[in-house]
């Protein structure tokens, strides 16, 4: 709830924003005098944030204008993934640590690169209205598997060492470490991914993109992605809904 609420402050600023240079951006068609028709603009850039069920994501899109009613291009996500058991604890040893996952073998940083499609539903009929499209995109989605590393107590007294619950128990462990340790060590596992989605564009600037965005995606890899230590399972798909906001700019 505290990303949606971040994501519709966010667009209430944008929009306030906008509002008071409206006059000065606003851009008429050129045959606003005849028949009040709108541009159609041929180059659209946005980066977006996202909510999914099972992680946060960020996203950069590019694309052209197929007709006036089809623009299509690639897009980039990144996105850190969490498994359905990821429970985050903190130590009962050493209260002052940072929390971290019981089992968790491996962090998923997931890597999305692939072709869209965005076709429009209905246009908006003033620059106060809600254009509604439709968006589907599949590509290439890479697993990136960063081990997990943890601050344990042993002989050497405590130390960060890579984690395995089978070697240090929980009375072991004083807490979790920074997220960049382990990307030295990064394994990679290759897939696909399906998307699909309706986007809601209600910028007051006829040159602007401010979009709400809700759809589901599907990951499939060719291997399991091993996040948790057994007996927990891991799995090869992964699939859930997300919300986005995507800001950004059309021009010709």
């Amino acid at each position: 709830m505290r990303c949606l609420l971040l994501f519709f402050n966010l667009s209430l600023f944008y929009v306030s924003l906008t509002a008071q240079s409206l006059e000065d951006d606003y851009l008429p068609s050129i045959d606003a005098g005849v028949d009040n028709r709108e541009i159609i603009y041929t180059k659209y850039a946005s980066g977006g944030l996202s909510y999914l069920t099972h992680g946060y994501q960020a996203s950069f899109r590019r694309q052209h204008t197929r007709s006036a009613f089809y623009e299509h291009g690639y897009e980039i996500d990144l996105s850190l993934i969490r498994h359905p058991k990821e429970v985050n604890v903190r130590s009962g040893v050493y209260l002052g640590g940072m929390p971290y996952c019981s089992g968790k073998i491996n962090t998923h940083i997931n890597l999305r690169a692939g072709y869209g499609l965005n076709k429009e539903i209905a246009d908006r009929v003033d620059m106060g209205a809600v254009e509604i499209n439709a968006y589907v995109a599949a590509g290439l989605s890479l697993a990136l598997l960063k081990p997990v590393y943890l601050y344990v107590a042993d002989d050497d007294g405590i130390v960060k060492r890579r984690y395995d619950p089978d070697k240090y128990p929980q009375s072991s462990i004083m807490g979790g470490t920074w997220f960049f340790n382990g990307l030295d060590r990064i394994n990679f596992h290759p897939g696909v991914y399906l998307k699909a989605g309706i986007n809601f564009d209600y910028s007051m600037r006829e040159a602007r993109i401010l979009t709400l965005e809700i759809g589901a995606v599907i990951d499939y890899y060719f291997t399991d992605v091993k996040i948790m230590k057994a007996p927990a399972k891991n799995y090869s798909l992964y699939n859930a809904f997300y919300i986005s906001m995507f800001f950004g700019k059309k021009w010709n």
